[in-house]
């Protein structure tokens, strides 16, 4: 049930009926507005019907051709000030909404340029991935080149000593030949000495 009810509705039901050819009553006011309590809607009726009637006379009385006319004039000068308010009010609404649309405007770019920056420093750190991860795997190729050429010098040192253990051994195989062979002409050579320093004595 509709709540509320005020007399404005209530005469604005009656005059909408009466528009479309109805008998505005109680029930049918009520229906029209979808609620509302007939303790309320039956004074406003009965105030509504009295203003109706009201008029009624007053279209019915002729006024001097003066008295009407200073009445057009004032109703279309009344009707002027109204039109002027309205523009006037009208007017300070098209300002507020123009203000509130460029407000909301200069809101939207303000959000497209921090969209704009964060998308920049996104793709700046992007770039920077990029390079890094280039740089990690370069580091990474280097320290395998390193260590493949580590297992070279390596391998060509164990070799290169493997060499020159084998040749240091053949040398002191030599040279203990040598020696042998010089000890015993030494020996034989202190035999004959002893043997002649014998003979002569």
């Amino acid at each position: 049930m509709m709540a509320g009810i005020t007399e404005q509705d209530v005469f604005g039901a009656a005059d909408a009926l009466v528009a479309n050819g109805q008998r505005p009553t109680q029930t049918s006011i009520r229906e029209f507005l979808g609620g509302g309590s007939f303790a309320t809607i039956g004074p406003a009726l009965k105030r509504w019907r009295a203003a109706q009637a009201e008029q009624h006379e007053l279209a019915g009385v002729e006024l001097p051709g003066e008295l009407a006319e200073a009445l057009q004039q004032l109703g279309a000068r009344v009707w002027g000030v109204a039109i002027e308010a309205a523009e006037s009010r009208l007017a300070g609404e098209r300002e507020a909404l123009a203000a509130a649309r460029d407000e909301i405007e200069a809101e939207v770019q303000e959000h497209r340029d921090a969209v704009q920056q964060l998308e920049a420093e996104a793709e700046q750190r992007t770039a920077r991935i990029d390079e890094l991860e280039q740089q990690h795997a370069e580091a990474v190729e280097a320290a395998a080149q390193q260590e493949r050429r580590i297992a070279e010098l390596t391998a060509a040192l164990a070799a290169a000593q493997a060499a020159t253990a084998a040749e240091v051994a053949k040398t002191e195989a030599v040279f203990s030949e040598r020696v042998k062979g010089l000890e015993a002409r030494l020996s034989d050579a202190q035999r004959t000495i002893e043997r002649l320093t014998a003979r002569d004595s």
